[in-house]
């Protein structure tokens, strides 16, 4: 019995740690966005060169707080 619980939970580790690697991956693999700042953006403050994910890159890009360099 004890066995069994122990070789489950170990399977169910084996699975947790595959999922949380494809998601590294899949950071890896996205193209950050390389933008400066035109305003304050906490944490950015005017000036400030930094590499968004694109989503987040745009959404500031509409909203006049960086551009795309």
């Amino acid at each position: 019995m004890a066995n069994d619980n122990k070789n489950n939970q170990a399977d169910e580790n084996k699975n947790n740690n595959s999922a949380e690697e494809e998601k590294k991956d899949k950071k890896k693999k996205t193209k950050l966005v390389r933008v400066k700042f035109a305003k304050s953006y906490t944490p950015y403050v005017k000036g400030d060169v930094a590499g968004l994910e694109p989503e987040e890159a745009e959404k500031l890009i509409k909203g006049k707080f960086c551009e795309k360099v």
